[in-house]
């Protein structure tokens, strides 16, 4: 079950969204984990976006995001 944009509050949630920016993963500069890359995922509930770091020990662990509008299924 996927949790709507305007519905998360606090916890692992499901989501599935719109990817309308993205940064290229990076080498993170600081703390626990290797890489990192910021995504914004909208739905039809959150226009806005909401903004989400990916955090992961490997730049291969992120997802391989080559344009907006892509589609990604974050668990």
């Amino acid at each position: 079950e996927y949790t709507p944009l305007n519905s998360i509050k606090e916890g692992t949630v499901h989501i599935y969204g719109v990817i309308s920016h993205f940064t290229p993963p990076k080498k993170c500069v600081r703390g626990d984990k290797d890489f990192i890359q910021t995504i914004t995922v909208v739905d039809p509930t959150h226009l806005d976006g909401l903004v989400i770091n990916l955090f992961a020990s490997s730049e291969a662990e992120l997802p391989n995001i080559e344009t907006v509008s892509y589609t990604h299924l974050t668990q």
